[in-house]
């Protein structure tokens, strides 16, 4: 390879599925290109081929993502931080994919509507430094949160809409993972009951900007309870 590359003559032997003195075509060259573009840790890759009788060059033209000296993150809270560390895929020394880069942006975005924080804004920035080293700032503006409101219901016979209210709801702000929550601890209170095949379907999530109440509505199809037989 002509640039300073992260993986060494050996590595890329074994990624790529050469040995010295085999048979090259063009199929495993294809492959082998491939291969690497897939690791994301090159801007830019290309192949020189150099052919002289029965023998093949091949250079590896590369030039390789920098490496990441420091990622930092502004705006969420000390508590925060670790949780959204351990859910992106970016590390310090890690080459600086912008794809991933976005990918991580997303995920800390989730995390946050996770939490019950909504239109969370992240935006991250690319620091070089004349020592050609990197860091990857995270800016982060957490969104609202929203009150947990009144649990609409349709299809409900074994259980009023005020019950599943109460099996689901707290007095916390709403967040999805407390809805998924509830709604398991419902299913599991039907099938307790003789109701195995009940679905329970989020038909609707409204955001009331002006008393900032998220609404849900669902939809619960009970299905067909067990009866006992006869015995004998």
């Amino acid at each position: 390879h002509t640039t300073p590359s992260p993986i060494d003559e050996k590595t890329l032997l074994t990624l790529t599925h050469f040995t010295l003195g085999q048979t090259v075509h063009e199929s495993d060259l294809t492959y082998a290109q491939n291969t690497l573009n897939a690791l994301g840790i090159f801007k830019s890759l290309s192949i020189l081929k150099q052919i002289t009788g029965d023998r093949l060059k091949i250079t590896w033209q590369v030039e390789p993502y920098p490496l990441l000296r420091s990622i930092q993150m502004t705006g969420n809270t000390p508590l925060l931080e670790k949780k959204l560390r351990r859910a992106m895929s970016l590390r310090v020394g890690d080459p600086l994919n912008p794809a991933v880069m976005t990918e991580d942006a997303e995920k800390i975005r989730l995390s946050f509507e996770k939490s019950g924080y909504f239109q969370t804004r992240v935006t991250p920035e690319i620091r070089t430094h004349s020592d050609h080293g990197i860091d990857l700032i995270f800016h982060i503006n957490r969104g609202k949160n929203y009150i947990f409101g009144d649990i609409q219901c349709e299809g409900n016979t074994l259980f009023s809409c005020g019950k599943i209210n109460n099996m689901i709801r707290d007095f916390s702000h709403f967040r999805p993972s407390r809805l998924a929550k509830g709604i398991d601890t419902l299913k599991t209170e039907y099938r307790s009951r003789g109701f195995p095949n009940v679905l329970v379907e989020t038909k609707n999530i409204h955001f009331d900007e002006a008393i900032k109440t998220a609404f849900v509505s669902l939809a619960i199809n009970e299905g067909n309870p067990l009866s006992l037989g006869s015995i004998s």
